[in-house]
C-alpha cells in the first residue's frame, strides 16, 4: 500500500515526528489509533510519517501504517483518507503546537525572532516569543529557532534541545585546512581495485542530510550502485546514446575496440541523486548535494568526479532511463563516481585568477 501511495503523490522526504515525550512515533505503534489527540497523546495517530511540508499551497500528507491517509485542512484539523477510495473517512480535531518555549528558560533576548528566516515569530505582551497566526503554514522547519536559543527554551515539532547533537567549537574547520582542502580537490578518474565499504557509505549518506535545500523541503534522494556490472552495463548504454546523437567518437571507439571505459571510468561506486521534477528547485538541491558528497568522501580517502555524460544520457535516454526504473515522476540531476584513487597527488596546479566583479 505505501508503495502505491509513494508513487502517486509528491514525495519530499521522510522524517519522523515525535510525540511530546520524544518517543517516535513509529517505536509505538503499540498504541490505539484512538487515542491520538488524547491528554496521553497530543500528536497523530501512531506510526504517523510525515511525506513532505507544508507550504502555501501544499497541503502536509502523512501516511499511517493502518493505511489511512492523514492530510491537513485549512483550518489546521486532520483529515483521514481511505487510501483505496480517496474519500474522507473522518475528522480528527488534532492541534500540535509547532513552537513551544519554556518560560522558565526563556531570557527574552528575541533571538530567536531575529533569526527566523520568515518572521513568524513575535514577542506576547510578556517578551516571550509566539507564532503569529498561520506561522505553520508559512514555518519550513529548518530549525534555525531550535539551534540559535543560548537558554535552550524552544522545542520545535517536538524536538527538544536536549534532543539535539552539540555544537563543538573545537572541531571548526581552521581556514588554512579548508584552503587546503578546495585547492587540493581533484576529479579523480583512475581508482583502485577496491570497493567501498557500505558502512563508509552509510556514514557519508547520514552526512548529506544536513545539505542545504530550498525552503528546506529535503527532496533528495538518492541511488547508490556498488555492483560493477551494473556499473558497466549503465556506461555502455552511456555509449549507445552518446553513438545515437554521432558525438564523442573517440569514445566510442575506445569502448568497441579496446574496452575502455571513458563514461564512468570502472568507478566501484556511483552515487545517483534524482528528485521529483516537480519539486521547488530540484536541479540546485541536487547537484549541492552531489558537491558536498564529493568534498566530505575525501576527508575517508574516497575521490569523486562527476559523471556529465552518464548525466546527459540519464536526462535525454529512454533505455537508460527505464533501467534506472526511478520513482515515477522523478529525474536525475546530478551523479558522482567514487572511489579510492590509485595514484596520490604531489601538487596545486596553477589556475586562472579569480573573475570578479564587485557591483
Amino acid at each position: 500500500m505505501r508503495d502505491k501511495y509513494y508513487k502517486k503523490t509528491l514525495c519530499l522526504g521522510v522524517r519522523t515526528i515525535k510525540h511530546a515525550n520524544d518517543n517516535p512515533l513509529q517505536e509505538v505503534s503499540d498504541r490505539e489509533q484512538g487515542t491520538a489527540g488524547s491528554a496521553s497523546c497530543p500528536a497523530p495517530p501512531d506510526c504517523v510519517r510525515r511525506e513532505g511540508r507544508g507550504t502555501p499551497g501544499r497541503s502536509l500528507r502523512y501516511q499511517d501504517s493502518r493505511n489511512p491517509l492523514i492530510t491537513d485542512s485549512s483550518d489546521g484539523a486532520l483529515i483521514v483518507l481511505d487510501l483505496k477510495t480517496g474519500e474522507a473517512q473522518k475528522r480528527l480535531e488534532i492541534q500540535m503546537q509547532l513552537i513551544a518555549i519554556d518560560k522558565d528558560k526563556c531570557k527574552r533576548d528575541g533571538i530567536c525572532i531575529t533569526e527566523c528566516p520568515f518572521n513568524i515569530l513575535k514577542e506576547n505582551s510578556d517578551g516571550i516569543p509566539e507564532m503569529i497566526p498561520g506561522g505553520e503554514t508559512v514555518c519550513i522547519r529548518c530549525g534555525h529557532c531550535l539551534a540559535v536559543c543560548p537558554s535552550g527554551a524552544l522545542t520545535l515539532a517536538g524536538e527538544a534541545p536536549e534532543s539535539c547533537g552539540p555544537v563543538k567549537k573545537d572541531l571548526a574547520i581552521e581556514v588554512n585546512a579548508m584552503e587546503h582542502l578546495l585547492k587540493t580537490r581533484r576529479s579523480v578518474r583512475v581508482y583502485k581495485d577496491k570497493p567501498v565499504p557500505r558502512e563508509a557509505v552509510g556514514r557519508l549518506m547520514d552526512m548529506m542530510r544536513w545539505t542545504p535545500t530550498a525552503k528546506n523541503l529535503q527532496p533528495v534522494h538518492w541511488t547508490l550502485v556498488d555492483d560493477r556490472k551494473k556499473i558497466r552495463k549503465m556506461a555502455g548504454m552511456t555509449i549507445d546514446w552518446l553513438r545515437e546523437r554521432n558525438i564523442f567518437p573517440e569514445m566510442i571507439a575506445s569502448w568497441d575496440n579496446d574496452g575502455e571505459d571513458m563514461v564512468l571510468r570502472d568507478a566501484p561506486l556511483m552515487a545517483i541523486t534524482h528528485s521529483h521534477k516537480d519539486a521547488l528547485n530540484p536541479p540546485v538541491d541536487c547537484s549541492i548535494a552531489v558537491t558536498t558528497l564529493e568534498l566530505a568522501a575525501s576527508a575517508m580517502g574516497i575521490g569523486g568526479c562527476w559523471a556529465g555524460f552518464f548525466m546527459g544520457a540519464a536526462t535525454h535516454y529512454a533505455p537508460l532511463q527505464e533501467y534506472l526504473d526511478l520513482p515515477e515522476g522523478h529525474n536525475v540531476y546530478a551523479a558522482l563516481m567514487l572511489g579510492y584513487p590509485k595514484f596520490s597527488y604531489q601538487r596545486i596546479p596553477a589556475r586562472e585568477r579569480e573573475k570578479v566583479r564587485w557591483f
